[in-house]
């Protein structure tokens, strides 16, 4: 009986890794075009959020290859 309980709450945690994974890659997709609209249209730029979209996209990596698993 303890079994269907401890799937049930795998199954929970990984849908939620999944659905994660997919907000954070929309907002990693936002924070990239704002990278580029601040370096080519108003000619700054801030490295911590470029570095940003790089710990996004490894964070996206994980939980999506849990997700997937």
């Amino acid at each position: 009986m303890g079994t269907g309980r401890t799937r049930n709450r795998i199954d929970r945690v990984s849908i939620a890794s999944g659905r994660v994974a997919a907000w954070l890659t929309l907002f990693m997709v936002i924070v990239t075009f704002v990278v580029v609209v601040m370096r080519y249209v108003f000619d700054a730029g801030f490295i911590w959020v470029q570095e940003s979209v790089v710990w996004m996209h490894a964070v996206v990596f994980m939980l999506g290859a849990a997700y997937t698993l």
